[in-house]
C-alpha cells in the first residue's frame, strides 16, 4: 500500500482531534500547542484517552493529554538529570582508580587489562580497536575542546591523553567497554 496521507495544517490538526470526541475548549490555545509539540509526538499521549481505532473515552480533554505530555517531560528531565550525575561519577571512578593503580597513561597499556580486551577474542584485538577510537574522539573533539586543545600543543604524548582526560572525551559506549575490560 502506497503511503497517501496529505499534511494537515495546525487548524486542521485540531479539527480531527475534535471530530473524534476529544473536548477542546480553547482551540487557539490548541493551535500553539500543536505549533510547539508536533502532532505526531502528541498523538502518543493521547492513546490512554482513545477507544480504538481513533475515537476518543467520553470526558477527554485536551488538558488531561497535555498534563500528561509535561509529566513526561519533567520525568525524562528527571531522569536525565540523574543519569548525568552518575555518567560523571562513573567516569570520575574509573579514572582516579585506573590512574592510581596503574598511572597516568593506564588505559593506553594492554597489561592493565582483562586478557579478553587486550588478547584476540574471534581474530580481532578488543583493546587494539578501543584504544584506535580513543584516539580518533580525542582528535575529532581537539578544535572545541579546550583542555584536548591544551594537551596536544603542550605534550608528546598526544593523542594519548592522560586517563581524567580520556573518561571526559570518550563517548559513553567507549566508558563501558574500558570498565569491562578493567582488571
Amino acid at each position: 500500500m502506497k503511503y497517501g496521507k496529505l499534511p494537515k495544517t495546525f487548524q486542521e490538526q485540531v479539527a480531527i482531534l475534535a471530530a473524534r470526541g476529544l473536548a477542546i475548549n480553547d482551540v487557539a490555545r490548541a493551535e500553539l500547542l500543536l505549533r510547539r509539540v508536533n502532532y505526531y509526538r502528541l498523538r502518543a499521549y493521547t492513546l490512554p484517552f482513545e477507544n480504538p481505532p481513533h475515537s476518543f473515552i467520553p470526558g477527554a480533554k485536551l488538558e488531561d493529554v497535555v498534563g500528561l505530555y509535561e509529566f513526561d517531560a519533567e520525568l525524562r528531565n528527571a531522569v536525565f538529570s540523574a543519569i548525568g550525575q552518575i555518567e560523571v561519577s562513573l567516569r570520575t571512578v574509573i579514572a582516579y582508580n585506573l590512574a592510581h593503580k596503574y598511572g597516568s597513561f593506564a588505559h593506553e597499556n594492554t597489561a592493565n587489562f582483562k586478557r579478553q580486551f587486550y588478547g584476540r577474542v574471534q581474530g580481532q584485538n578488543m583493546w587494539y580497536d578501543w584504544i584506535n577510537k580513543v584516539h580518533k574522539q580525542a582528535r575529532e573533539k581537539e578544535n572545541s575542546e579546550v583542555f584536548i586543545n591544551h594537551f596536544k600543543l603542550n605534550y608528546d604524548e598526544y593523542p594519548a591523553l592522560p586517563v581524567w582526560v580520556a573518561v571526559e572525551t570518550v563517548s559513553m559506549a567507549l566508558l563501558s567497554q574500558l570498565y569491562s575490560g578493567m582488571l
